[in-house]
């Protein structure tokens, strides 16, 4: 968890809208309660490594490895996680 009580590695909390709804929140956008079924039902139950569908070479994964030096929002993810 962050200083706002948000998870940069998605977790499974099986409280899908209310952590929706924080999120909302922190960002000061109004969500009513449709909105935020509406949300949680298109997103994956779980959480995916969607990336492990497409063919990713070595020099595809360095690259991007090296790309994403320097971003701290992306600190801590790897390929390989």
């Amino acid at each position: 968890m962050d200083d706002f009580g948000l998870t940069t590695f998605p977790v499974e909390t099986g409280k899908g809208v209310i952590d929706l709804k924080k999120i909302c929140d922190f960002l000061g956008l109004d969500a009513n309660e449709e909105y935020l079924n509406a949300c949680a039902n298109i997103v994956f139950k779980k959480p995916r490594k969607t990336r492990k569908n497409a063919p990713w070479t070595p020099e595809l994964i360095k690259e991007v490895e090296e790309r994403m030096k320097g971003i701290p929002f992306l600190e801590g993810y790897s390929y390989y996680d």
